[in-house]
């Protein structure tokens, strides 16, 4: 059995990402990201997974509006939602263009956004 193409599966997240409601989200989302990180060649695909493909538990998200790695008493909720404990095993997939800071020795995953105004 030949395994399907990078691209089509994160097509199919995207599929995923875009519906109202899912039904057993959390499993369907296991199962495509353990594919995805399964993958060695899956850093080639960066841009494709700049859409809402982070599942936080209630939604979808893009990458950059997620805590990855949660250190305690550390709260930056409203501006980022937490990755839900479930999702933890798979912060390799959903940070892969993140740079790493480090607080209160924890490595924090940061992704950057910036918005230019005219």
């Amino acid at each position: 059995v030949k395994n399907p193409d990078i691209s089509l599966v994160i097509k199919h997240l995207k599929n995923v990402s875009a519906k109202e409601t899912i039904s057993n989200a959390d499993v369907i989302v296991s199962e495509i990201y353990t594919y995805l990180q399964s993958q060695k060649e899956i850093r080639n695909y960066c841009e494709e997974l700049q859409f809402n493909s982070v599942w936080v538990g209630s939604g979808f998200l893009p990458p950059y509006n997620v805590q990855l790695n949660p250190v305690d008493n550390l709260d930056l909720s409203p501006h980022l939602s937490t990755l839900p404990r479930n999702m933890v095993k798979f912060v390799r997939i959903v940070s892969i263009n993140c740079d790493e800071i480090n607080v209160r020795g924890e490595r924090l995953c940061l992704f950057v956004k910036i918005f230019i105004r005219k």
